[in-house]
């Protein structure tokens, strides 16, 4: 404000002992102005992109502690698959062995009758 304030003081004693110089004292009036203006828009947009940065960086920090969660869940379910597997496994082994024998002992009590 003090800088309008200070512009505007200066106009009016230029025009007060100048006064043709009035048109160029508009122009640079008007090129204030909109150098004012252009200079607010761009204020505003910074600190819109300021909190829209810290927006995004809040929701980043959230989604990283997220994955980390979900990167834990699956690890879980993956050695809990894998556990159930290997129980799989030996349980299928477990019955080819017993249907194997079985089947010997059946040829073998057919080869002796």
């Amino acid at each position: 404000m003090g800088a309008a304030c200070s512009l505007t003081s200066d106009l009016t004693q230029i025009l007060q002992k100048k006064p043709a110089l009035a048109s160029f004292a508009v122009d640079l009036l008007d090129l204030y102005l909109c150098l004012w203006e252009c200079y607010m828009i761009k204020s505003a947009g910074k600190i819109r992109l300021e909190e829209e940065r810290r927006f995004l960086q809040d929701s980043n920090q959230w989604l990283v502690g997220e994955n980390e969660k979900l990167q834990e869940c699956c690890n879980n379910q993956e050695l809990l698959l894998w556990d159930r597997r290997q129980a799989f496994d030996s349980i299928h082994q477990g019955i080819i062995g017993t249907l194997q024998n079985s089947d010997r002992r059946y040829c073998h009590i057919n080869e002796v009758q």
